[in-house]
């Protein structure tokens, strides 16, 4: 069945599985299931299909704690969540099927990702809820620093990655600039011509689980397929803003 899915295809983009980390501790086997069997049902199909290119979208989170930012794809893989383990676990079977089957694999590893439909869970979208209910923002992990993508970026850098001069390899696919949780919601306190208070609050995960710092090192995807972000944080958060309000003229 999933062969015939497949059928006639030239490039297969696999994007499918829960995102979420916090929740993947509490349904980690779901989270195994979805991301690993998944990615090698994907795989094989796409192999009995004749498939040209897959395009496999991974995680920034395969790189657990890093030993240095901005990371680039040379830095060595560490779960700190058992989302980023399933991810681990499916890159090793998009690197198994690239060698065994001299496959042609794109593989991109976006930071984090936001943008108008994105789920309604995850920081930024509990950033929105609080901020157009009040003035006051409790945040899990203020002091946190991550790279955020807007989402159009993310399917400028798939659709590169798909085209007659995309290359085989492992991709970052971020901004280089690292902004922390904080910042973000004063950020989309901007977005919307709105002062914030930010607090503190209780965390979702193991202390120990946290990463304090990823910052996406996209030199090689620069070079490689002549991307580069075009949207800016407050331009990005505005448009996102702005879908949480009226998601049905999206």
């Amino acid at each position: 069945m999933a062969s015939s899915l497949v059928d006639g295809c030239d490039t297969v983009f696999h994007l499918a599985g829960p995102a979420s980390v916090a929740t993947s501790f509490d349904a980690p086997a779901e989270f195994v299931r979805a991301h690993v069997a998944g990615t090698a049902t994907v795989l094989e199909a796409s192999r009995r299909a004749g498939v040209s290119r897959v395009v496999h979208v991974s995680s920034a989170e395969v790189y657990g704690a890093p030993e240095r930012n901005p990371v680039d794809e040379s830095h060595r893989l560490q779960a700190r969540s058992p989302y980023a383990a399933a991810k681990i676990g499916a890159e090793h079977l998009v690197e198994s099927y690239r060698l065994a089957h001299e496959m042609r694999i794109t593989m991109l590893r976006p930071f984090s990702v936001y943008g108008p439909r994105q789920s309604r869970g995850g920081v930024i979208a509990d950033i929105v809820r609080q901020l157009l209910a009040g003035e006051v923002v409790g945040l899990v992990a203020p002091s946190v620093v991550r790279d955020f993508c807007f989402v159009d970026d993310l399917v400028e850098a798939m659709v590169s990655a798909a085209s007659p001069a995309g290359l085989p390899g492992t991709f970052n696919v971020g901004t280089g600039a690292g902004v922390s949780i904080a910042a973000l919601a004063r950020a989309a306190a901007e977005a919307v011509g709105r002062d914030v208070i930010v607090r503190a609050r209780d965390a979702d995960r193991p202390r120990r689980a946290e990463i304090q710092e990823l910052v996406a090192d996209a030199t090689r995807i620069r070079a490689a397929l002549g991307w580069r972000p075009r949207t800016s944080l407050v331009e990005g958060l505005r448009r996102t803003i702005h879908w949480f309000r009226h998601p049905e003229a999206a």
